[in-house]
């Protein structure tokens, strides 16, 4: 539904194609962010056992309705009382030691019980150290509340090793391509 979302927000022109952004600023982060949100809200709301409440996939996923959920973003403020939605982890890269490497970025769920007021009625979005102070400005600016997660707490973010088969284009021949996530031990290997 994100990716939806995203792909909406380009064709109407709310923001530039992601591909031409900037890895990471607060354009590309924000407009990432607030699709997350809308597609959480969503997915919190209407994903359930398909046996106890039948999941309406083709619905939420058609492009109107893709549509109409991308009209909602505003590129300059965060849409942070989002009603439904308990956000998830997330990835966006793709070269193997590329995606590991990355900094990244996770939403935390709405938290009644957050001792912090400020904090309680807007999901907090942690960014893993990385991300450029001026992004992150940018980001608070438009009403994202932020929190930079540095050094051994960025466990947070999950760990992963990774190991790609792939075939070379010009040669045909089977390549093996691997990474190994810098947040905890571990290694790539192939066989």
């Amino acid at each position: 539904m994100a990716l939806g979302i995203l792909e909406s927000l380009q064709e109407s022109g709310k923001i530039r194609d992601l591909g031409n952004m900037k890895h990471n600023s607060a354009e590309y982060l924000h407009a990432v962010i607030e699709s997350l949100r809308l597609a959480f809200e969503d997915s919190k709301f209407y994903v359930a056992d398909p046996e106890v409440y039948p999941t309406p996939v083709k619905g939420l996923l058609s492009k109107d309705y893709l549509a109409k959920r991308a009209d909602i973003f505003d590129p300059n403020i965060a849409k942070v009382d989002v009603e439904k939605g308990s956000p998830e982890n997330s990835c966006d890269t793709f070269n193997p030691q590329v995606a590991l490497d990355a900094p990244r970025i996770m939403i935390e769920p709405f938290n009644p019980k957050e001792r912090d007021e400020s904090l309680r009625s807007h999901s907090l979005v942690y960014i893993e150290e990385g991300i450029d102070e001026n992004v992150i400005e940018e980001l608070q600016k438009m009403g994202h509340k932020v929190k930079v997660i540095k050094e051994w707490k960025r466990f947070i973010f999950g760990r992963g090793q990774i190991i790609e088969r792939r075939i070379d284009k010009k040669t045909g021949i089977r390549v093996w391509c691997g990474g190994s996530d810098l947040r905890g031990d571990g290694q790539a290997v192939g066989w």
